[in-house]
């Protein structure tokens, strides 16, 4: 049979008083070291992502700049379009000009009794295509900006695959 006596409670509770503070001590201490090692990753993976990010960006950017000038190689010698056998094929897209309109509104709260809740740019754009232009035009300004896409590259990839010749 299991006999517990006096003694034994009063050993276990001191044992309790005296080794909990230990135990508390030796917790906090251990999760304080786990917050640091997450600190510590999460600031190295932030920075590793803010990295890859802007390889990312000089990456696309050098794509678009040898994609630019392979065109301008491809114009010089007359050649609009490569067909490749197994990969895709190469096509030079032309120059194109483009034109962005942008608003400028003058008097938002005249606007705003005119019917228009928010001053929304979309919406002021699709009323200048209609008969309230000439209520409108008094209180906004336009202008436009010509944007100029140089002619580049486009990479065609092949939907059908067509099997490896085996020699």
């Amino acid at each position: 049979s299991f006999v517990i006596s006096i003694f034994d409670i009063i050993f276990f509770n001191i044992s309790l008083f005296i080794f909990t503070p230990f135990l508390l001590f030796i917790l906090v201490n251990f999760l304080n070291y786990l917050n640091i090692c997450i600190q510590t990753q999460n600031y190295f993976k932030s920075h590793q992502i803010k990295f890859l990010n802007t390889l990312k960006k000089q990456l696309e950017t050098s794509k678009q700049q040898a994609k630019e000038i392979i065109a301008k190689v491809f114009e010089e010698y007359g050649i609009d379009r490569l067909n490749g056998v197994m990969v895709s094929s190469l096509t030079v897209t032309p120059q194109k000009d483009d034109v962005k309109e942008h608003l400028i509104v003058k008097n938002e709260e005249s606007l705003i009794k005119l019917g228009y809740v928010k001053v929304d740019e979309k919406k002021l754009k699709e009323s200048l295509y209609t008969d309230k232009f000439n209520e409108i035009e008094p209180f906004i300004d336009i202008e436009v900006e010509n944007i100029s896409k140089p002619a580049a590259l486009k990479i065609n990839k092949r939907k059908i695959q067509i099997p490896e010749i085996v020699s």
